[in-house]
């Protein structure tokens, strides 16, 4: 999960950075979906024990 989560992150900061005309926005967005990571992993964690 952790290395799909890694992978998924790199690629939307590039993408996001290629298509958005601001700089930065890259770090911005591959950090809010980390974040979406972190919480969807700690909300689901029940159900993987």
């Amino acid at each position: 999960m952790e290395v799909i989560a890694f992978i998924l992150t790199i690629a939307v900061g590039i993408v996001a950075e290629n298509n958005i005309d601001s700089n930065g926005i890259g770090g911005i967005v591959a950090v809010a979906v980390m974040g979406a990571f972190i919480l969807w992993s700690i909300r689901h964690e029940k159900e993987n024990k």
